[in-house]
């Protein structure tokens, strides 16, 4: 799906053919479990109103073709199959895959942060995501000997993220990781030991890294600096002074229909404000495919119905976090948290490869935990 051409659309009959299996082998029973999971009817019912979405006033039926093939999927999935082992040996096959797709693209082809057929930005946030499960997988309490897979797929999944020299993943990872080790340190205060060894395979880490990566880091930063004093001096013409306007511009959209939202009769409005001159025209090619920001942009597109429904698949793994497993914790603090920051500048859940890869991981963990009977 990451490194293929449309991979999300061939995703999609590759679901229907598990689908198929699945009923074959485990009956009906499956289903039946599955459709109690209060998680499923979370994403049953954004899948529903996307789809109302669609043929009320317009929505992306990329997103609404991912809803629907994830939906039916993880219906019919025995959540039992997703085990730590499994999860391991996906996550590395999942590393190795983008990691040579990065360098091949990024080094060989040439291609700057492009690596590949998908958009820097939702390609950066899979491999991020893929990393934070990597980097749970290291601090569950399992054998040495075990944490072989995790920390190569790990050491993998990072060159992909660099690459990318996306600046809000970068900070949305680093975010996501600090939250996963305060979550381990809360639960589990480490010894002298592991303190020293993870300050030093910290270290080691960190300078490998910045020294392999040291002009894309480096060219970044100084991208930073330089909007920023753009701004200082009232050219918002640079990457961060457009969102500051995408930003500016999406409470006026909101207000105007605030339960419903535009859905892709926004561009309508946006081509009477361009007229007008209340907007520039970079302002409206952006603002035509989204806001650079999850919230905002669902407000304006899907209204107050919307955003609950994409707040609710991020508050519920945190309501009943205190049910899971340790190792399903860390993944759980760690993905919550990187699609939440993510949002914040991008739209995560409009693409359908970080989409897809957050609720094929967090629906199966968060439907099979033992809650208690009277919560």
């Amino acid at each position: 799906m990451l490194i293929l051409d449309s991979g999300d659309k061939k995703m999609i009959p590759l679901f229907l053919i598990s689908i198929i299996v699945s009923l074959l082998a485990l009956k009906k029973e499956t289903i039946l479990n599955n459709i109690q999971s209060p998680f499923v009817w979370l994403i049953s019912a954004l899948c529903i109103y996307t789809a109302f979405s669609y043929y009320y006033h317009g929505s992306s039926s990329r997103e609404l073709r991912t809803l629907i093939g994830v939906t039916l999927f993880l219906i019919a999935f025995p959540y039992q199959m997703l085990t730590q082992k499994v999860i391991q040996w996906v996550v590395l096959i999942g590393s190795l895959a983008i990691c040579a797709n990065s360098v091949y693209f990024n080094f060989y082809i040439g291609t700057g942060r492009y690596a590949g057929y998908i958009n820097p930005i939702p390609y950066s946030t899979a491999c991020a995501l893929i990393s934070i499960i990597a980097f749970s997988l290291l601090l569950d309490n399992s054998p040495l000997k075990e944490k072989a897979l995790p920390l190569t797929a790990f050491s993998l999944s990072l060159p992909p993220i660099i690459l990318s020299e996306t600046r809000g993943i970068w900070l949305a990872f680093t975010l996501s990781i600090f939250f996963i080790i305060i979550t381990k340190c809360i639960k589990n205060p480490p010894s002298r030991k592991y303190i020293l060894f993870s300050f030093l395979f910290t270290a080691i880490l960190t300078s490998t890294g910045a020294f392999l990566f040291k002009d894309k880091i480096n060219a970044r930063y100084n991208q930073t600096i330089y909007e920023v004093k753009k701004i200082q001096s009232g050219n918002y013409s640079t990457s961060v002074g457009i969102r500051l306007q995408l930003w500016q511009v999406a409470p006026e959209l909101i207000k105007q229909k605030p339960l419903l939202g535009h859905g892709d009769k926004q561009v309508k409005v946006l081509k009477e404000k361009l007229e007008d001159g209340e907007i520039s025209g970079v302002i409206f090619k952006f603002a035509s495919r989204h806001y650079h920001n999850q919230f905002l942009d669902k407000m304006v597109k899907s209204g107050v119905i919307g955003l609950i429904l994409i707040i609710s698949i991020l508050l519920y793994p945190l309501m009943i976090f205190k049910h899971l497993p340790q190792l399903d914790r860390y993944i759980t603090i760690g993905l919550v948290c990187l699609f939440f920051i993510a949002g914040l500048t991008d739209v995560p859940f409009n693409h359908p490869q970080p989409l897809m890869l957050y609720l094929l991981f967090l629906v199966p963990i968060c439907s099979r935990c033992k809650r208690d009977t009277n919560d």
